[in-house]
């Protein structure tokens, strides 16, 4: 299992009180040296206000941003500017089957490209991962997979005994049936106030974790940090069982 760092993430799907500037603004007011980004929830006008009110934060107190989710209509400039003003290290797209790309990737961004399972009722597969660099893996979405349908979770197990899971997006999860804005039933939740708990992450085996987990909560980042310790402490767990498997 590699060395993982979990951060809080600003988010920009407007699920709560707490918007994408509410986020960056508690940067510096909670002392944090990582976030994640996701920007799913904004097209480019407003991406580009988005990467303006980064800049004037990221003036005031250094941080970086080791993985952004990115969208299918970014060009090449918006993931280099990411990589050089930032720090990214890794990215996230839906498999271009569910989200073509609208603008030509070179070889070299590809490569720091994840590919998410972003199906609740399927697996990713080997075409999806295609010129990109491994898998993305949504645990709460594996989670809904593997209540929903245990043939496609199967397939999903497999896939990762070949291709590796480089970065995590953690939500919570919980036994409530819950309807999502487009009408599937899920058992994940984007916001703390909808119920859910940590506890499903105890089921998913070292394999199923990469180097970078980032919570994907629409709640501040002051709500988002106090889930830190309980992921760490359940990897730090998981890290010790395949230590002691291996002595």
């Amino acid at each position: 299992m590699p060395r993982f760092q979990v951060v809080p993430s600003i988010t920009t799907i407007a699920r709560c009180s707490s918007g994408w500037r509410d986020k960056i603004h508690e940067i510096e007011a909670l002392g944090l040296r990582s976030v994640g980004l996701f920007l799913t929830g904004v097209r480019e006008a407003e991406r580009r206000e988005l990467y303006r009110e980064l800049e004037l934060a990221h003036v005031r107190h250094l941080f970086a941003i080791p993985f952004v989710h990115a969208v299918s209509d970014m060009s090449e400039d918006e993931y280099r500017y990411l990589m050089d003003r930032f720090g990214t290290e890794l990215f996230n797209l839906h498999p271009i089957r569910q989200y073509p790309l609208q603008h030509k990737l070179s070889a070299e961004i590809r490569q720091k490209i994840t590919i998410e399972n972003a199906f609740i009722d399927q697996s990713i597969d080997l075409m999806d991962l295609s010129g990109f660099r491994g898998i993305c893996m949504d645990i709460a979405h594996a989670e809904d997979l593997r209540r929903k349908n245990e043939l496609e979770f199967a397939k999903l197990e497999r896939l990762i005994q070949r291709v590796p899971v480089l970065v995590n997006h953690v939500s919570l999860s919980g036994n409530a049936a819950l309807v999502e804005s487009y009408g599937e039933l899920t058992y994940h939740s984007h916001i703390g106030a909808e119920g859910g708990t940590l506890s499903y992450l105890n089921r998913y085996s070292p394999e199923f974790f990469g180097s970078i987990i980032a919570i994907e909560l629409a709640d501040s980042l002051s709500e988002q940090v106090k889930l830190i310790p309980v992921i760490e402490k359940t990897l730090a767990e998981k890290r010790q069982s395949v230590v002691k498997r291996a002595a």
